[in-house]
This record gives structure tokens, sequence and C-alpha cells, in this order.
């Protein structure tokens, strides 16, 4: 489960949204968040929701809204202990305010260590998921009154040392505007006077510098019938006698530190070779160059639906747009042997940046940040191909756009959507018309047009998707004197994954399919087969647990996850389909042969 605070409250489960609707559910929640895990007494809870003057059934609506926090969140998640207390298990739990805190103290940490440039990294990272206000709407709510004003001063904090770590960098004229905005939103925070300061007279501004601390004094007398502090009046008595200690340090070479460039590398081109023949996709393509100037675009789609090779196919004809190369991972989401680690992933990409191996980090944050500090200020390709989670890809997205992350995944990646600003392209079957022209590229014209009857019931067999329908191309390219008659006929119910399989790699069609299976749940995978038994057209959660002998929310989630696979396809609100191929799939997994024989 992923919880967001910062600025948001959204709780995502599976990858999908959980909806809270009831402000009080969501303040429990909240407030159960906070304890980190430890237990929190009912009496607290309820004083909590109704303040000083409770009414008579707050115990019975109490025990209520912790139900329905239960129903939506998954039963064993918030433990009732002996009706005295409450806690929330959280040890799946990411929250991303847990996550800013361990990367601003590891910043920090850096900091102290006397290495600025992971420092600025991790704590930019950090600054990256602040989206405002903690907790949205319940900011003003006094039980997380302590929590919110924590995290605020723990930004405000984390701010200021970003701003040290750009100062040791020689940034200073960077942050100056910056700086600028903060002592007008901040301007009781006299650290960040103290930095203005620093920055304008590293610029050669000094008499700016001097006026910075005028008008400090004029704010905290007038306002706060304060003086500046110890380290504002230091400050001015070093800033006045040009105290060299002001300067930036030398580093070995003798010159101050300056604005970190790119390292010299070659323009990597690690593209595979388009496929052959690619035809269709133009509106996707379309969407590809619009999206081109932004962080990243996740490609998403049922297995053999071609998200691979459009991925590719636009890389290369986008070539121009990314002057500084193309990178390419293979994440093997769902390969037998496991997907890729992050770790793993990101030192193939360092290493493809021109980074030394030696020199890699063996973190996986650090790594992460070395990574995108190399992307910064060029604009490069980095095609992701097959992802299996979220969490698997979200170590490796630029920074920040000019970059561009295009990510492959039979997941539909909602995690990456609601935190990250990654655009979406879902890939469906071919067009019917689309699919009989890749059968023309592929074959020839004079063949499929001396059968157009069976050219179309070919393209009806393979469902439109292009990995079947190059099986099948291939397969009558090696029998030239066959016609597609013949081989439609070989395709009946039943037994196509077995005709469309390929000459050299038995089954391919089936083994895609299986790796989907395998990664789902043993009850997802239960509903995934009985519905191979419905003979309608159409399924809903009410008939996933008929069939399947199981609780309907058990039957709702599972429909939720075949979804998120591209298992099953939602063709109405609350109403799901098969793909035909992969509802023959479905039934050869339960054994009943086609689904149209199968019996109850």
């Amino acid at each position: 489960m992923e919880v967001g605070i910062l600025g948001q409250f959204v709780i995502t489960m599976a990858g999908r949204p959980v909806e809270i609707a009831s402000r009080k559910q969501r303040l429990l929640l909240a407030i159960l968040l906070t304890a980190d895990g430890t237990p929190v007494h009912a009496g607290t809870l309820t004083d909590a929701l109704w303040g000083e003057l409770p009414p008579v059934s707050a115990a019975a609506n109490l025990r209520q809204h912790l139900y329905r926090l239960r129903s939506a969140l998954g039963g064993d998640r918030i433990v009732r202990l002996g009706g005295t207390g409450v806690r929330m298990r959280l040890d799946d739990v990411s929250v991303d305010a847990r996550r800013f805190t361990e990367l601003a103290t590891a910043g920090e940490d850096a900091l102290t260590a006397g290495r600025p440039d992971t420092a600025r990294d991790l704590l930019g990272e950090a600054l990256g998921l602040w989206r405002g206000v903690p907790f949205a709407e319940l900011a003003a709510e006094p039980a997380l009154t302590a929590e919110v004003t924590a995290l605020t001063e723990r930004h405000l904090l984390t701010l200021q040392r970003r701003i040290d770590a750009d100062l040791a960098l020689g940034r200073h004229s960077d942050v100056v505007p910056e700086l600028t905005r903060l002592v007008t939103a901040h301007p009781y925070q006299e650290a960040f006077y103290a930095q203005q300061m620093l920055a304008l007279h590293r610029c050669g501004r000094t008499a700016d510098a001097l006026a910075v601390l005028a008008r400090a004094r004029r704010i905290l007398a007038g306002e706060l019938g304060l003086e500046p502090g110890h380290e504002l009046r230091a400050l001015e008595r070093s800033i006045l006698r040009q105290d060299e200690s002001l300067r930036l340090p030398r580093t070995a070479g003798g010159k101050p530190p300056g604005r970190r460039r790119p390292e010299p590398l070659g323009k990597p081109a690690e593209l595979p070779a388009s496929v052959a023949d690619f035809t269709g996709r133009t509106a996707e393509t379309a969407l590809l160059d619009t999206y081109s100037g932004e962080l990243a675009v996740a490609v998403v789609g049922p297995a053999g639906v071609g998200k691979s090779a459009l991925a590719v196919h636009w890389g290369h004809t986008a070539a121009d747009r990314f002057p500084d190369g193309q990178l390419f991972v293979a994440l093997h989401g769902f390969s037998t042997t496991g997907p890729a680690e992050p770790i793993d992933a990101l030192a193939r990409l360092l290493r493809a940046l021109g980074m030394p191996a030696d020199q890699i980090p063996s973190d996986v944050d650090e790594a992460a940040a070395r990574y995108r500090s190399m992307l910064a200020g060029r604009r490069m390709l980095v095609v992701l191909d097959d992802a299996r989670s979220a969490s698997q890809v979200r170590m490796l997205l630029p920074g920040r756009p000019g970059s561009l992350a295009v990510i492959t995944s039979r997941r539909r990646l909602s995690g990456l959507l609601a935190h990250h600003a990654v655009r979406r392209i879902a890939l469906g079957p071919l067009p019917t018309g689309t699919a009989v022209g890749l059968l023309r590229r592929m074959l020839t014209p004079a063949r499929i047009d001396a059968e157009p009857d069976a050219s179309a019931a070919l393209v009806r067999a393979c469902g439109c998707l292009p990995l079947a329908l190059r099986m099948a191309a291939a397969n009558l390219t090696d029998q030239p004197g066959r016609s597609i008659t013949d081989y439609v006929a070989e395709l009946r119910p039943g037994y196509r994954l077995v005709g469309l399989s390929d000459v050299e790699d038995e089954f391919t069609l089936r083994l895609m399919f299986d790796s989907s299976y395998a990664i789902l749940d043993a009850t997802t995978q239960l509903v995934f087969r009985r519905l191979s038994l419905v003979a309608g057209p159409d399924f809903t959660a009410e008939t996933a647990a008929a069939v399947a002998g199981v609780p309907l929310d058990d039957a709702s989630a599972g429909l939720a996850r075949l979804a998120d696979a591209h298992l099953v396809v939602a063709r109405a609100p609350g109403r799901y389909t098969f793909h035909d191929l992969v509802g023959e799939y479905a039934a050869l997994r339960h054994g009943s042969g086609t689904r149209e024989g199968a019996g109850p």
C-alpha cells in the first residue's frame, strides 16, 4: 500500500486509488499512520473525531468507522487490541513522508561528510516529494497539528540544507532568486537571510548583502521586538572585513568548485533494431511525439500487443529529439528468473553513461541520485522495457524533463501516475484493417488478395494481436504452398495457441500468458481459471464470485488485479470480458477445453 501525505492524502493499493470518502474515516487513518505502528487508545480516537462532547453513540460509531476502514484497506490492516486500543500494521506500507525523512537524513549526513554533490541530489529528491501542506484538508485537525508542524519544520530545514549544498558547490548565483522568494515567504527564518547574504557577497554584491541584514533587522525588531541573532551579526562583521573564510574552499587542483558539468561520454545508441514491417499505431506514435518533452511515458497493454515494438520503433524515428543518445534496459519484469533489481538496472545505466564500474555506488538511493545527476542537462531517451511494477522503475526515472523515459509494461503502473509526472498510453489489439495490412506487408499483397475472406478470418483468429499475426505470417512464409484457408482451419477454438506457436520457440504466446499468470496470487488465479466457464460475452464481480466460489469482495479484488495485468478487459463499468486468446488460455488453465464448450 502506498500513502501520499505531503500535500495530498492519497491511498493506493495494487496500483489503484482507494476511495475513503468519509472525513472521519480519513482522519482515523491519518492518526493511525502518524502513530507509526504504536497503539492508539480508543478514547484518543473518540476525542479526535468528536471533541469534548462526543455523542452517546460514539463508541458504536467508532467501531463502524473502523470496520469500514478495514473493509477498504484489508481485514488485517487495522488491529483492535482488546477493545482499548487500535493500531495499524505498517510493514508493507510505503509513506511518502517516511521516504522524505529518510532522503533528508541521508542528504544531511552526506553534507556533514563533505560530499555536497551527493547531498544536493538526495536533498533535492526529498524536496521533490513535497507537494504542499501535509494531509491537505485535514491539516487543521487538532489531532494532526503536531505531525503537520513537525513535517513543515523538517521541510524548511531540508530546504536550508539543500541551499547549503548549493553554496558549497559554488552555485551562489543560482540560489539568489530562490532565497529572495524564501525570505519573503518566511520572514522570521534567519537561516535564509544568512544564506542570502553569503550568496550575494560571493556574487560580488556586498552592498546588497549588507542591505539584507538591514531589512532583517527592521522586520525582526518592528514585528517581534528582537535583534538579529549571533549568526547574522557575525556574518555581517565577516563581510565588512572581507574575511577569507567566506570564499569558496579550494579543491586539490587549486580552483574553487563550480557547477558540476556532465562528464564527457560517447553518444550511446542502445536501442535494438526496429521490428520489421512495423504497421499502424499512428495515434499512439503521435502521442509519444506530444509527450517527448515530458518526464516519462508508460506504454501499457497485454502480452503480445506490441508495446516494446512501438517504443523501439518510435525511439528510432525520434532520435533527433534526443541528441545526447538513447539508453535501453531490459527489466525482465515477467521473466521466470525474476525481475531485474533497481540497483542492477541503475548500474547498467551508469556504465552506459560513462561511469567506471568501480565507482558505481552500491546503495540504491545514491546510485539513483548519481544517475539523475548524469542525465541533468542532457536530452536522452531511456527505454525501460518490460517493467513489472511501479517500484521497479521509480528509481530509474530522470529527475526532470529534458530526458525522457519510455516504460513498457503489462501492468497499468497506476502508482507511477499517482505519484510522478508520468503519462500513460494504453495499447489494444490492432484495428482489423491495420491487422490485414500487417499481413500484406509480411506475406505478399498477391497472397492476401487471392484469399481475402480467409485473410480476414486469420486476423480474427489472431485476435488482432501483433505478435500472433507475426507468428501466423512466419508460419505461412515457411509453407509457401499452403493456403491461408487451410491454415485458418487449423486455428479452431481450443487449438489456436498451438497453431500460433513459433517454429523455433514452441508455445511462445502461451509462455507469455504463463508469465503474466504466474505473478497473480492464488485467489486471483482461481478466479481467472473459473471465468473460462462463463458462457456469456462478459462477466461481473457477482458472476466471478459465483463461478469461483469465493466471497464477492475477493472476486472484485481479483477482477481488479486481472484488469491491472491486462488479462481481462473492462468493456463497461463493472463488466469485464476476455480477449479471445486470453480466454482460450484461461480455459486451457482450467483444463476444460474451449470457453464455449465448458461446462458449469
